[in-house]
């Protein structure tokens, strides 16, 4: 019936399916269910690994229960087995597209898309983000190309020194703290700053 109307949601499916008869060598019923079975406790763990990585252990406690008893679910998985194989490899695919978002050559690829549609504050938001994470390096290269587009940017300067300040760096962290005074005399956080990384100067030099 495959080979006279193959169906493009069903085929992948079922050459998996074959495969797992053959391995086992269980040709009943059984062995879908198996291998539904097995495809939804991976699809369980990997969300809840995906939720804990990429959010918080909160979301990934609450997205692991929601999705173990969401009623939706639990009724087509039980009608059509290849639905939790097919959830398994978006799945997979979100897993790889995030890992590839998350590595340094896929960051840089990222914040040089479409360069001429961000603005100043895309590329500030994206430094807190990296500066969150503790990638500090591409906290301070985000931050450099908000003063690329607005070199005025009094509290780009100030982020790019609390980054310095954060690598453990703060001579270099003092210079852009005076940058940022002197783009603005009357941003107060790059003052304190600016004494905050004199006083750990004055530490290093005892």
């Amino acid at each position: 019936m495959l080979s006279l109307q193959p169906s493009p949601t069903r085929a992948g499916y079922l050459a998996l399916l074959a495969l797992t008869m053959r391995l086992t060598g269980d040709t009943s019923i059984l062995a879908g269910a198996h291998l539904s079975l097995a495809c939804g406790l991976a699809s369980l763990l990997l969300l809840t690994f995906l939720a804990y990585r990429l959010l918080s252990p909160t979301v990934a406690i609450v997205a692991t229960l929601f999705y173990t008893v969401l009623p939706f679910d639990l009724t087509i998985f039980r009608r059509t087995w290849q639905e939790s194989f097919i959830v398994l490899l978006s799945l997979a695919l979100i897993a790889l597209a995030a890992c590839i978002a998350r590595a340094p050559a896929g960051r840089r690829m990222a914040s040089q898309i479409a360069p001429a549609l961000r603005n100043a504050d895309s590329y500030l938001a994206e430094g807190l983000n990296y500066l969150h994470t503790g990638d500090y390096d591409q906290a301070i290269y985000a931050w450099q190309r908000v003063l690329s587009l607005d070199p005025a940017n009094a509290l780009a300067a100030n982020n790019i020194g609390t980054a310095y300040m954060l690598k453990q760096q703060p001579s270099l962290a003092a210079t852009w703290f005076q940058k940022a005074i002197a783009l603005d005399p009357s941003q107060q956080i790059a003052k304190n700053n600016l004494a905050w990384a004199r006083n750990e100067l004055a530490k290093s030099s005892k």
